[in-house]
């Protein structure tokens, strides 16, 4: 009897060596990648976490630097440009990784995994394209901000109107919008107000 029992323990304790050395390194391996709005670069890292629902790493990998194919759009088009950083500003984009919390960002989610929508709406809109892309940049830049949520829902607003004037109307009833975050960047509010009095003044 009792060596029947030995038998069974060492069976278990033999189950779970092969989890350990199989199943459970499986389980600690993820991926985080990250966007900079300064040296408009995204970077990926690949990581292998020691513990479940800790954050503390066996081994992450060197950064793979890149840059997406909506970024290399919008630098091609000159609607955003790299600037120096000493100490670049990094968002996160994603982080998965089956011990832990994980998920996509507004930024990554929204918009990078769906250029060929934002390309095809900036190639239809080139008014309000050329005014809200240098302005999200602006706003992903300014660390005061949370990350990428203020600058993917001012884009996803103007992409559901038909130019700037009804862009500027309709923010300015948004009760979520910070008081102290410009939705246009400086000067353009007085641009559209004086257009609007020459328009009223030449009717016709």
């Amino acid at each position: 009897m009792v060596s029947r029992k030995r038998a069974i323990w060492c069976g278990v304790l033999a189950l779970a060596a092969v989890a350990l050395v199989y199943v459970w390194p499986a389980l600690g391996w993820g991926a985080r990648g990250e966007f900079s709005p300064d040296t408009l670069q995204c970077r990926s890292q690949r990581e292998w976490l020691l513990l479940p629902f800790t954050d503390v790493a066996v081994y992450r990998s060197s950064y793979d630097y890149y840059q997406n194919d909506l970024t290399r759009y919008l630098v091609d088009r000159g609607s955003w440009s790299p600037r120096e950083a000493a100490a670049p500003r990094w968002i996160p984009l994603y982080h998965y990784n089956p011990q832990w919390r994980d998920g996509w960002s507004m930024l990554q989610h929204q918009v990078f995994k769906n250029h060929v929508r934002w390309i095809e709406w900036t190639e239809g809109n080139p008014e309000i394209a050329a005014v809200i892309w240098p302005h999200m940049l602006t706003i992903l830049r300014d660390a005061k901000y949370d990350g990428d949520v203020y600058a993917v829902s001012m884009l996803e607003f103007a992409s559901r109107v038909n130019d700037l004037e009804e862009f500027d109307r309709e923010m300015a009833k948004s009760i979520d919008w910070p008081k102290d975050l410009p939705y246009l960047p400086e000067g353009w509010r007085e641009k559209l107000e004086a257009t609007g009095e020459e328009e009223l003044g030449n009717p016709g």
